[in-house]
């Protein structure tokens, strides 16, 4: 099992554990509009209880409608207050009694028509306090809430001011309860379990929340997550069983005006990928890396008749993280060419080598991404076999040894700036997150995000237009240039693609130069995508055609 350990304390206090999860105090005001932009109702057949002489005295379908208008969450030191204001609250339709046997007194049964109330100007504040237990955060009330407000009631005919006590009492008791019922669950809502478990592909995860603490600037939650790998993987023998790195306590302040904070350790990233080792996840042949082990070998296919292809690691790969970048280390990795020589498999080629990589990441608003920008690679070879390709000429194997590592170091660091890593825009549970930093310090990964409610004005559901042309064409060379328009303004990020094929990465560019294709007719795609991932579902056309050698004209091309 891919196992990670998701343990937190308080921000106040030092920690050592491996991932902090931080609900900011502007986090909670969510909490707040997703209280306020509730409607509870209660139906109940009967309610009864004692008033004045009478042995029961009751409320025939009741009923009471709570439109709340508006609502604010605080967080408090060990503690979270809720303070609600209500629309008018009101019931119609409903039936007063009054029981009693004793015919000593001067209470005879009756029954009345209670036409309706109305409750204006109603609040209740309330105190909650967090706890878990493995599943779910919960919230209980400190003490008992506070109601006011003013009520009034129809009600055909009274027989004592006692019964009028007892209706305004039955129907304050059964807001309080409705509210203070439902309240926890919808605040406890944004640190649901489900925003963290279920199905990811072949990876299910698990969660169970183990602490919770709270202060005036953060609630923070510890969990327990389990991840098991359900797809194909490779058998790894003996693998170790204690992860390497730093648990530095992680300090994110006051959020800097972001919802949420997470943080993660040096040792709990080494953690997983430990984990992902163990389960077999880093081999080439089964599982995600499988497709790498295919694409280096059909590349390989064309120039070498029935090649084989060894790719593996020989140890599990690991973070270190420093001020501003994170370091992997890939040791021990091994690439081998097996192909036939003169009617015979003979090794042609094989390297073993360690490889140093560091790379800083950033958030990019404009296009919603995460960027990987690479600092430097290093690879040092601690063995190369090439006698089946190389010459007998001295230091031929010391030459090749040194051209390899510095086409890794040149060519590689140079290709990787700057690269869309993963959106940073996410949707759980009808919760918008959207990732505003990320920053590395000594032994942690820190992140800040934004929550929002799918009703909140600032979600963007409107995808922009795409309008394109072809700027140039020549035998070599297509130049394309595009532009986009968005209901926000916002910056925006463009795809294309040629006769269907797959699309191009995202860019912010607003133009391209790329290969003229075959001779023929053709048809390019240019599509549009805002900061909410809103994507023009009708991208820009461009038809053209490359004419023929007999039909060559002086722009290349018939564009339309």
């Amino acid at each position: 099992m891919l196992a990670l350990s998701l343990i937190t304390a308080a921000l106040a206090l030092p920690s050592e554990a491996g991932v902090q999860l931080a609900l900011y105090a502007p986090g909670a005001e969510l909490a707040g509009e997703i209280i306020g932009s509730q409607v509870f109702d209660i139906a109940e057949p009967l309610v009864s209880g004692e008033a004045a002489c009478y042995d029961a005295v009751g409320i025939r379908d009741l009923n009471v409608h709570i439109p709340v208008r508006e609502a604010y969450v605080e967080l408090l030191e060990g503690a979270i207050s809720v303070d609600i204001f209500f629309e008018q609250i009101h019931g119609e339709d409903m039936i007063l009694f009054g029981e009693d046997e004793d015919w000593l007194d001067v209470c005879p049964s009756f029954e009345t028509e209670f036409h309706s109330f109305q409750l204006n100007d109603a609040r209740v504040r309330m105190t909650l306090q967090p706890w878990v237990d493995g599943d779910s955060v919960h919230l209980d009330l400190l003490g008992a809430p506070i109601i006011s407000g003013e009520i009034t009631t129809d009600i055909e005919w009274v027989p004592d001011v006692l019964i009028t006590s007892f209706v305004e009492e039955a129907i304050w008791d059964a807001v309080s309860g409705r509210v203070t019922e439902a309240i926890p669950a919808l605040v406890g809502e944004l640190v649901d379990t489900s925003l963290y478990a279920g199905d990811v592909g072949d990876l299910r995860v698990a969660v169970d929340l183990v602490d919770v603490e709270i202060d005036s600037d953060a609630m923070v939650i510890g969990m327990d997550l389990d991840a098991e790998w359900r797809g194909e993987s490779c058998l790894v023998m003996n693998p170790p069983t204690e992860p390497i790195g730093r648990t530095p306590s992680v300090d994110f302040g006051k959020g800097d005006g972001s919802d949420i904070g997470l943080g993660l350790t040096e040792r709990q990233l080494n953690g997983l990928l430990l984990g992902a080792w163990a389960d077999g996840l880093l081999c080439f042949e089964y599982g995600p890396l499988s497709g790498v082990l295919d694409a280096v070998g059909d590349s390989l296919s064309e120039p070498l008749e029935q090649a084989e292809l060894e790719l593996s690691f020989g140890a599990p790969p690991a973070f270190r993280l420093d001020s501003g970048r994170i370091r992997l280390d890939l040791n021990e990795f091994h690439i081998a060419l097996i192909g036939m020589l003169d009617g015979l498999p003979v090794e042609l080629f094989k390297l073993d080598a360690d490889i140093e990589a560091a790379v800083e990441l950033s958030v990019d608003a404009d296009i919603s991404s995460i960027v990987l920008s690479m600092v430097y690679v290093d690879l040092k070879v601690s063995e190369l076999q090439a006698d089946a390709l190389l010459s007998d000429q001295d230091g031929a194997e010391e030459r090749l040894v040194s051209f390899i590592e510095g086409w890794v170091m040149e060519t590689v660091g140079a290709r990787l700036q700057e690269v869309p890593l993963y959106g940073t825009l996410l949707n759980a549970s009808s919760i918008f997150i959207r990732l505003d930093s990320v920053q590395v310090d000594n032994g942690a990964l820190m992140m800040t995000a934004s929550l929002f409610d799918a009703d909140d004005s600032a979600v963007d559901t409107e995808p922009p237009n795409t309008e394109a042309r072809i700027v140039s064409a020549g035998s070599d060379i297509l130049e394309l240039q595009w532009r986009g328009s968005d209901n926000k303004h916002e910056g925006l990020s463009y795809s294309w693609r040629i006769d269907g094929a797959e699309w191009s990465s995202w860019t912010q560019e607003e133009r391209a130069e790329i290969p003229s294709p075959d001779f023929g007719p053709h048809i390019i795609e240019v599509r549009a995508r805002d900061g909410w991932y809103n994507v023009d579902p009708s991208p820009a056309i461009l038809s053209f055609e490359i004419p023929g050698p007999a039909e060559d004209k002086d722009d290349g091309c018939a564009c339309s």
